[in-house]
């Protein structure tokens, strides 16, 4: 199902909160509408990228696609923040940012499958310093039992 998506997109160092339309119906890809790319052009000049790609929407008008933007974003799904490079192509819409169910599945599933592995690293860096600690205590006891203590 679509949802809405408050979100923050990092233009040019310049962070600016949007609403991302999360769109289970789009598999081609994530968009920018063409209004928000014009107000932000000048910030975004250094990101985009000239294409020369067709597509058909779902409403079957053929779409064709010359402006292509990369942009890390930030949007939280429940209390869980998520931070991902997405690239957006330009075309003429009613909402901000529309991100392509697909594209967001891979994120995630990118996203907490790295979660995961920091979530082990930080688990076995843990168990190394309480040995650490541990082999500290033993050799503090063994230590004052040779001074008689």
């Amino acid at each position: 199902q679509s949802e809405y998506k408050r979100c923050r997109v990092n233009i040019g160092g310049k962070y600016v909160y949007t609403t991302a339309f999360i769109n289970t119906d789009v598999t081609d890809g994530n968009f920018m509408s063409l209004e928000f790319y014009n107000k932000h052009e000048e910030e975004l000049a250094c990101v985009t990228q000239i294409v020369d790609i067709n597509l058909i929407s779902a409403d079957g008008t053929n779409l064709n696609i010359t402006k292509k933007v990369s942009l890390p974003i930030v949007f939280r799904v429940e209390k869980t923040k998520y931070r991902c490079v997405l690239d957006f192509m330009i075309i003429s819409s009613i909402h901000s940012i529309i991100i392509g169910d697909p594209a967001l599945k891979k994120e995630l599933l990118r996203h907490c499958k790295v979660e995961s592995e920091v979530k082990q690293l930080n688990s076995l860096k843990q168990n190394s310093v309480q040995s650490k600690l541990q082999m500290n205590d033993n050799s503090d006891s063994s230590s004052n039992n040779d001074r008689g203590g």
